[in-house]
């Protein structure tokens, strides 16, 4: 379209505002761009919030089971330290499970042969309400008559 054609149509518009329609189609394209440009800029800055949320999610998941198993093996512990010690009192007494939250502990006393002069030794196994073992101590204790010494308490270390 030629510009005589365009004065036509406009009935002199263009001419009488010193071009100023051309300059405000400028504007406008130059605003739309800027508007489009701050949603493009929002919806990637939305896509990062989202992708580091679900990020932090799966961390705070993986702490919060870490933190589960290490509550578990502490009451694990405690409660092989405290079949230990009533294993070393009277190992009559050991031959009995312990259950202490959803724990059991059960102690495999070893004597030794009639020959033989040695401590009595002990196996004491906690393990969870599935039968998984999770914490393992072995520990001795004086023979009957008093001949050797066992070393009472002698870790063997975790197995879970």
């Amino acid at each position: 379209m030629s510009k005589r054609e365009r004065t036509a149509m406009t009935g002199g518009a263009d001419m009488a505002a010193g071009g100023a329609s051309g300059e405000r189609a400028g504007a406008f394209a130059s605003r739309s761009w800027h508007g489009t440009a701050f949603l493009v800029e929002a919806l990637v800055l939305l896509l990062f919030l989202v992708a580091s949320l679900g990020i932090f999610m799966q961390a705070f998941a993986r702490a919060r089971a870490t933190g589960a198993q290490a509550a578990q093996l502490e009451s694990a512990v405690a409660l092989a330290s405290d079949m230990a010690e009533r294993f070393c009192a009277d190992p009559a007494s050991a031959s009995e499970p312990a259950q202490e939250d959803g724990l059991t502990a059960t102690c495999d006393v070893e004597a030794p042969s009639d020959d033989e002069v040695a401590p009595l030794r002990a196996t004491i196994t906690v393990t969870d309400a599935d039968g998984t073992v999770v914490y393992e101590l072995a520990t001795a204790r004086a023979a009957e008559d008093g001949t050797e010494a066992g070393g009472g308490g002698a870790h063997d270390g975790e197995v879970g």
